[in-house]
């Protein structure tokens, strides 16, 4: 190769290097998302799984939990919270096991019921008196698993699953009457099916199991075609529907 070429190719060799580091080191990797509003909190499971969560301490004794869906993280939640949750509840979400920044394994389902129970005693570690369980998909069941164990809590699901892994959802809401409300999209099929299953069996009516136009599963459903209707019922419930204070 002539001297003068090889110098040519050289010099591309170069610059094309000296592009695609420029390139690397000027596209900002992509940010952490923060909870506006928000404190950083850790809590453990009884199996000793620590979990990451944030806190929205609005200074009263209602708080709701919101647990996300499966390979999901709590972040899917922060949306709704910072912008349109009420300002006279508080508000906690939290990675479950092997999810976000959570310790554990990411299969361990029946684990996440441990971690949910963890998260209701946080709450009432914090002081919170009334606590209600928000949950989408995989959040949803296992609210209601974690509901029987823990009967002073209300339970509101996002197209929640009629059974996920070992959790047998349908078996559970026979057990929880008026303390759960359910919400899906019709077009949604597998929760819609659900939701038919749920209303089968007798002890929970259409004013507890809705079904709303749309095709969005879990937390989107509050942001699909009747979001805004969806979003003013859950609004209503978080206002309304708590475990009556004790004599």
């Amino acid at each position: 190769m002539p001297a003068r070429l090889a110098s040519l190719v050289g010099l591309a060799l170069l610059l094309g290097a000296a592009v695609l580091a420029s390139a690397c080191t000027d596209t900002p990797a992509e940010e952490h998302r923060e909870a506006d509003g928000a404190t950083e909190a850790q809590f453990a499971s009884e199996d000793g799984a620590t979990l990451e969560a944030r806190l929205w301490d609005r200074g009263t004794e209602r708080i709701a939990i919101y647990l996300h869906e499966f390979r999901e993280d709590q972040s899917s939640w922060w949306s709704f919270i910072e912008q349109e949750h009420p300002a006279g509840v508080s508000a906690l979400t939290f990675d479950f096991r092997g999810h976000g920044t959570s310790e554990g394994e990411l299969d361990d389902i029946e684990g996440m019921v441990l971690d949910a129970e963890a998260a209701v005693a946080f709450a009432r570690e914090q002081g919170y008196r009334h606590v209600m369980l928000v949950g989408a998909g995989m959040g949803a069941a296992v609210a209601l698993v974690t509901a029987v164990e823990v009967p002073d809590v209300t339970v509101v699901g996002f197209s929640t699953p009629a059974d996920f892994d070992a959790l047998d959802t349908v078996a559970v809401v026979e057990l929880l009457d008026d303390r759960v409300q359910l919400i899906a999209t019709r077009d949604d099929v597998s929760a819609a099916d659900s939701l038919h299953k749920f209303r089968a069996l007798g002890n929970i009516d259409s004013t507890q199991a809705r079904l709303y136009p749309g095709t969005e599963h879990g937390v989107d459903v509050l942001q699909g075609r009747t979001g805004t209707e969806i979003r003013v019922r859950f609004q209503e419930l978080l206002d309304e529907f708590w475990v009556p204070p004790a004599d």
